[in-house]
């Protein structure tokens, strides 16, 4: 009455069952287990805690009040780079008269072979490609101790000549053809970069001869204009080359007086640039700054020709020439020039290629 009643079994109260130690706990003892049922009293062999036993039997250590320490004070940026304002040593400068002398002495090498290579030298596979002056001229390099090329040599024949750094060395050899070599080799770490234009049939065309002569004569006219006066950099050096450029092109027909801002069409790169461990050695320094005794440079001007241009005369289309010599400036402010071996005067390249050296 008034109460629920339960009704008792007729053999008395219920008796559990001990537990049993292999079965999963319940109630907050199941919480404590972990995944996979294991039982919370972790063994040396029981799998890693994860969920609520992982954060309540996990103890981080005491955090440790860390001391950021002061940044040091930050210097001022460092100014550009610029070209040494000392005298080179007298070992880098007897390493950079070597690395061009052994690579003029290459080139005048690869120039006396390209008449053979142009010829029959490798006719029984179709004719000589660019490759094989290419190839020439490493050997040669190495042979006179250089350890190893300062870039990738360009040899490029015929119209091939118009494209700056061009690279593929793969064309045949034609006999009529004005063969371009830029190349240098490394020795003791310094670097040389040499250009010469020759033809490959050992005679240049009245039209070949008279690019390479306007080349000539501006190539002359500012080795003779570098000087460690205090006032002549290489920028007032790329200036006299566009004068006297666009003077040569007034010459040969090409462009008229008032036609100065087209020379560099024909005339699209800059008159050298420093030279030393590096080809470009160093792209960061100043080209208006004055030259001083012990800086080296290349002096390279240069006239091409497209092909295809309609602005151009017939007889000077597809005629590429550069000619590109290493100069160090001496203590006495002249410039000396280290390339002298690789013959540049017409009648000094023709003989060259004729007889072979």
């Amino acid at each position: 009455e008034g109460g629920r009643k339960t009704q008792e079994p007729p053999d008395g109260p219920v008796r559990r069952p001990p537990p049993n130690p292999h079965q999963p706990r319940r109630g907050w003892s199941a919480l404590r287990q972990g995944a996979g049922g294991a039982s919370w009293r972790r063994g040396p062999h029981a799998p890693p805690a994860t969920g609520p036993e992982a954060r309540s039997s996990r103890r981080l250590p005491p955090r440790r009040r860390v001391t950021v320490a002061q940044p040091p004070s930050v210097p001022a940026p460092l100014p550009l780079a610029r070209a040494p304002e000392a005298p080179t040593s007298i070992a880098a400068t007897a390493a950079m008269a070597s690395s061009a002398d052994s690579s003029a002495s290459a080139v005048a090498a690869a120039t006396a072979a390209s008449v053979e290579a142009a010829s029959s030298a490798a006719a029984a596979r179709g004719g000589a490609t660019e490759a094989l002056l290419a190839a020439r001229f490493e050997y040669e390099t190495r042979l006179r101790g250089c350890g190893r090329l300062a870039y990738p040599c360009v040899v490029a024949s015929g119209v091939r000549a118009c494209t700056l750094h061009y690279m593929h060395n793969n064309a045949l050899l034609s006999p009529g053809d004005l063969l371009l070599m830029d190349a240098g080799g490394s020795f003791g770490g310094y670097s040389a970069d040499i250009t010469r234009t020759w033809p490959l049939s050992g005679t240049f065309t009245p039209e070949q001869r008279d690019v390479y002569s306007a080349v000539l004569s501006v190539n002359e006219a500012c080795i003779a204009a570098a000087k460690g006066d205090g006032g002549t950099s290489i920028a007032s050096l790329h200036h006299l080359s566009l004068r006297l450029t666009h003077e040569a092109l007034v010459q040969l027909g090409v462009l008229g007086p008032g036609e100065a801002h087209r020379v560099s069409r024909y005339y699209p790169h800059n008159i050298g640039h420093y030279l030393g461990l590096d080809v470009h050695d160093t792209p960061l320094a100043s080209q208006s700054q004055p030259l001083l005794p012990g800086m080296a440079l290349t002096v390279e001007p240069g006239l091409y020709f497209p092909p295809d241009d309609p602005q151009l005369p017939a007889w000077c289309r597809g005629i590429g020439v550069r000619i590109e010599d290493d100069i160090v400036i001496g203590s006495d402010g002249a410039a000396r020039v280290l390339t002298t071996r690789a013959p540049k005067a017409v009648a000094e390249v023709e003989e060259a290629v004729r007889r072979g050296l």
